[in-house]
């Protein structure tokens, strides 16, 4: 090559590279999606948006102040998944040959994301994904929507390292959740639900993202305003029983700040729905230095902790004026209406570091009332808690929720903090701590083996004992997350790969049922098998909220959210353990009653 062209090569090349900018990047251009997460074919990632580049002779303006996540998840390199595409029989028999849990873990998010993004493209915004229909409802009132997937899923996609969902759904809750108050003056919701789900759901990002995202406390303040509403009603003609005043009403009026009590409970008050409130309150009140927000709640434990409970027992309700444990008027149950209170004794202790034995007692003595009367074992030698009749006839009737199986992971975590000991209730790993995790092992492989039983592997909404042999009572399943949540629990307590594989069995069974074109949807039969008219037409929030994040959690290292840092609500919302010393914070708790 001649020296003159080669120098002219030089000169075209230099001024190529220095006027590409101008001359091919002016004006407007579509940008990739920020985050397109290999092998999920078939979901929808961020839509594309337009920018304009600014001019390069121009400065170029500063970015606006944004929150930047102080403690960001770690990512994680997908695998394939190709499979995503593939009729659900196929893509069952690819995923029940995996075996390592590395690839177990990205499965479960990926389904995760197809779940996410499926509620995105159909109902962004609204309470709930109907995928059959793909759309959406809301849960109060067609046109006021408070996000409950949204704010529910959140800190699963956070523990799972998705960003872009993250960012999009926080950004969401900062521009739309409880922004147009007078609104609310036709928003009535479930106390019990809008607490564990919404106000769980805003305190758990606070707490995983290191406890320094002011605006989510903020929006977590303002709703806990309006939830104490629900302790505001007009007092009883006669003025008696004042402290059955202090029981919050089952529903709240957000704009109006006033508690309903619903008709069907007559005088009644489930248990569950007036002792599910403490965790989210009370690590509120930590937080913003207010004690406020946990005195009524605490109060409510104090009043339960003062009434009579004969032989340890618990009906369902409490009586609305008096607070008094009905003993012939409800049945005793670990499932609906009673569970998350057993559950909400034991995390109290925890989640102030059993620095509050009262918690620990009360616990220790329920548990001795579940075991001295509620366990029962069939000729298969299964294990299983037991409905009673009532407090007084303590009469077993054999049945048990799927709401119940959580109680294996309850009794198993309740026994190991005892076996560890805190110089305070703990036993140091004497027998109650052993005879507690044991039991809860047993409760266990009876809710596996409730799964097992039926045509699709999921476990069904009730189960019973005819003749002493496990049958389905009640045969639907909405997707709930119990039995994989005592499998997540034991695994960390026992290291036993059993609860591995059955999880796996779960999740797989899942897909193979579960999962359709719009999203994921219940069942109303375990026993009917090909979706189509046996889909029940719900994404539940608690699916990505719980069900999917204790799958995931199964499947990942013992510290991630380890158990030794982080109490799950009942909603699996994780709340950092208060590790302060307590002098710091043991006077927003709302109770001088420590024993």
């Amino acid at each position: 090559m001649r020296k003159s062209t080669l120098v002219t090569v030089v000169i075209v090349i230099l001024i190529l590279v220095t006027f590409y900018p101008i001359i091919f990047l002016s004006g407007t251009r579509k940008l990739p999606s920020p985050v397109s997460i290999p092998g999920l074919a078939g979901t929808r990632s961020e839509p594309t948006r337009a920018r304009t580049l600014p001019d390069p002779v121009q400065e170029i303006p500063k970015p606006a102040k944004v929150w930047i996540n102080p403690n960001p998840p770690a990512r994680e390199v997908e695998i394939d998944g190709n499979d995503n595409n593939l009729p659900p029989a196929e893509r069952f028999e690819i995923l029940k040959k995996i075996t390592d849990n590395n690839q177990r873990r990205l499965k479960v998010k990926q389904a995760f994301k197809y779940a996410w993004d499926k509620y995105e493209q159909y109902a962004w915004g609204q309470d709930e994904l109907l995928p059959l229909d793909k759309s959406g409802r809301n849960w109060a009132a067609p046109d006021i929507p408070l996000g409950f997937t949204i704010v529910d899923a959140l800190d699963t996609a956070y523990i799972m390292g998705l960003q872009t969902e993250f960012d999009k759904g926080r950004q969401w809750i900062l521009d739309k959740l409880l922004v147009n108050l007078p609104l609310l003056d036709h928003c009535i919701v479930s106390t019990f639900e809008t607490t564990i789900r919404i106000l769980g759901g805003l305190l758990s990002i606070y707490s995983l993202t290191g406890e320094q995202d002011t605006q989510i406390l903020s929006k977590a303040e303002i709703l806990a305003d309006r939830l104490l509403g629900a302790f505001v009603s007009s007092p009883h003609a006669d003025g008696s029983n004042p402290k059955a005043q202090l029981l919050p009403r089952s529903t709240v009026n957000l704009g109006r700040k006033t508690g309903h009590h619903a008709s069907w409970l007559s005088n009644r008050v489930p248990l569950a729905e007036v002792g599910t409130l403490q965790l989210e309150f009370s690590y509120l009140a930590k937080h913003t230095r207010n004690a406020n927000y946990s005195t009524q709640v605490a109060h409510i434990i104090d009043v339960i902790d003062e009434q009579s409970k004969p032989d340890s027992l618990y009906s369902c309700y409490l009586d609305l004026h008096s607070a008094a444990i009905l003993t012939s008027d409800g049945k005793v149950s670990l499932g609906g209406l009673s569970d998350s209170y057993y559950e909400y004794l034991l995390k109290m202790w925890l989640l102030t570091n059993k620095k509050i034995p009262k918690y620990e007692r009360m616990y220790s003595e329920s548990v001795e009332g579940i075991f001295n009367h509620m366990i029962a074992t069939s000729p298969d030698n299964q294990y299983y808690i037991s409905d009673l009749r009532d407090v007084n006839s303590k009469a077993k009737t054999h049945v048990m929720d799927h709401l119940a199986c959580f109680a294996g992971g309850m009794l198993a975590l309740g026994g190991n903090e005892k076996k560890k000991g805190s110089g305070g209730a703990g036993d140091g790993g004497g027998s109650a701590s052993k005879k507690e995790i044991n039991m809860g092992e047993e409760i266990t492989s009876t809710c596996h083996d409730s799964y097992k039983m039926t045509k699709t592997g999921l476990g069904p909404e009730q189960m019973e004992w005819r003749g002493g042999k496990l049958s389905v009572r009640v045969g639907s399943y909405i997707l709930r997350p119990e039995t994989v949540e005592s499998y997540m629990v034991l695994w960390r307590v026992t290291g036993d790969e059993r609860y591995r594989e059955w999880g796996w069995e779960a999740f797989c069974a899942m897909e193979r049922w579960c999962r359709t074109e719009g999203g994921y949807s219940g069942l109303r039969s375990v026993d009917e098998v090909g979706g189509g008219a046996n889909w029940d037409n719900l994404q539940q929030s608690f699916f990505l909220a719980e069900t999917l994040k204790y799958l995931y959690l199964l499947f990942s290292d013992n510290d991630v959210v380890s158990l030794d840092e982080y109490v799950f609500n009942t909603e699996a919302h994780p709340f950092k353990i208060f590790k302060e010393p307590a002098g710091e914070w043991l006077k927003y708790m709302g109770s001088d009653k420590l024993y």
